[in-house]
């Protein structure tokens, strides 16, 4: 099954990891570089949904659209993709979780968390 057509307004954040960081380094200097990306439809690679077989197209969002009628609710969506593990070369596995959508809202487990199995 393939869903067409989907819009999607995606909220996402990042973490400056100290050890890594370079002199200089801030958030702000990072939220620059992703606003002037954003807007350019620059990106490092196609960002794509669960796998490269679905690619994405993305722009900003200024103001999130109000959710359709018909999504409110609660909907369970049944097992999604959510990443690779190529930890072991040899045994590649997926990693799936229980995808629920609250009032058209789906949230995303981070690669760790609970909920996350392989």
């Amino acid at each position: 099954m393939v869903l067409r057509n989907v819009r999607y307004v995606i909220d996402a954040h990042f973490d400056l990891v100290p050890q890594q960081a370079a002199p200089g380094d801030n958030p702000g200097k990072f939220q620059d570089i992703v606003k002037r990306r954003l807007s350019r439809g620059q990106h490092y690679h196609q960002p794509c949904f669960g796998v490269r077989e679905f690619p994405a197209q993305f722009a900003p969002c200024q103001d999130v659209p109000p959710c359709p009628e018909e999504l409110l609710g609660e909907r369970d969506l049944g097992w999604m993709l959510l990443d690779m593990d190529y930890s072991d070369p040899q045994d590649i596995r997926p990693m799936f979780f229980r995808a629920v959508l609250q009032d058209g809202v789906l949230v995303v487990p981070p690669l760790g968390g609970e909920g996350v199995v392989r």
